[in-house]
C-alpha cells in the first residue's frame, strides 16, 4: 500500500474515532436528558468511535490487519432517513450524498458526527458516504503479487566436437 494512503488510514481511523469519543462523551455528560435509551444511544456510539480507534491502531502495527478497518468504513457508509429511524455515521473525514424528502443533499465533513434518530417526524430518504464507500473498496482490493516471468531454457551451442546442452 502506499505510504501516504496508509498514514492517512491511521490518521482517520486514530484521530477521528478520538475525536468521536471526545465530542460524543461531551454530549453524554452535559445532555439534560433524564431517558435512559439517550445515554445507551451516547453508549452505543463511544463504542463505535473506541472500535475505530482500536481498527486504526491494529492496522498501524501490521498492514494485514485492515479487517476491522474495513468494517468500521463500511459502518460509516450508510445514511438513511425515516419516520421510523434515521442513522448517519462518520468518523474523521466524510463525503456524503443523499437523496432526503425529494431534494438532492450533501456535503463533507472534516472530523466526526453522527445522527440517530428514532419515531421522529423527519423526512424518508437514503444516502452514503462516498469516501467511506471508496475506502471499503480501496482496502478490499486484493493485490497481485509481481510474479517473476516464466525461465526459459537456453541453448548453448558447444565448439564442434561436443553436443549441444541445455542450462
Amino acid at each position: 500500500m502506499n505510504p501516504l494512503l496508509r498514514k492517512l488510514n491511521i490518521v482517520l481511523a486514530i484521530g477521528g474515532g478520538f475525536t468521536g469519543v471526545v465530542v460524543t462523551l461531551q454530549a453524554f455528560f452535559t445532555s439534560k436528558e433524564a431517558n435512559p435509551m439517550v445515554y445507551a444511544m451516547f453508549a452505543g456510539f463511544i463504542a463505535l468511535y473506541a472500535y475505530g480507534v482500536a481498527a486504526g491502531l491494529r492496522f498501524a502495527e501490521k498492514e494485514e490487519e485492515k479487517k476491522h478497518l474495513i468494517i468500521f468504513y463500511w459502518l460509516q457508509v450508510p445514511w438513511v432517513s425515516s419516520p421510523v429511524i434515521g442513522y448517519r455515521f462518520a468518523s474523521g473525514f466524510h463525503v456524503s450524498g443523499a437523496i432526503i424528502g425529494a431534494k438532492l443533499s450533501g456535503f463533507f465533513r472534516i472530523g466526526s458526527d453522527w445522527q440517530f434518530n428514532l419515531f421522529q417526524s423527519i423526512p424518508w430518504g437514503i444516502g452514503l458516504n462516498i469516501f467511506a464507500l471508496g475506502m471499503v473498496l480501496f482496502l478490499m482490493k486484493k493485490k497481485v503479487p509481481n510474479q517473476a516471468p516464466e525461465p526459459t531454457p537456453i541453448t548453448v551451442t558447444p565448439p564442434a566436437a561436443q553436443e549441444p546442452r541445455q542450462i
